[in-house]
């Protein structure tokens, strides 16, 4: 198959499930919480998708592209339709 199909059906499959797992939009809980600590006075706020794109990057370093890369990359893309996807304290 393809090398580019691969990944765009990768893509597909990783939106898709960041969106099922982290919820459609801010403020709306999904089925997994999202990962937030207190550091002194702040909250951090660790989003989802900071952490498929290194991975995603880190993969195609020691792996190439293939179908986990394009689930990464489509992980981060549907996070980065949040409006809040910058904010990281408050």
């Amino acid at each position: 198959m393809n090398v580019l199909l691969i990944i765009l059906v990768g893509g597909l499959i990783g939106f898709l499930a960041s969106r099922w797992l982290w919820g459609k939009s801010e403020g709306k809980r999904g089925r997994v919480p999202n990962l937030r600590f207190k550091l002194r006075k702040k909250t951090v706020a660790m989003h989802h998708w900071p952490i498929a794109l290194i991975l995603a990057v880190g993969w195609v370093m020691k792996f190439g592209f293939d179908g986990i890369f394009g689930v990464l990359v489509g992980s981060a893309l549907q996070g980065l339709t949040y409006r809040d996807k910058f904010k990281f304290w408050s």
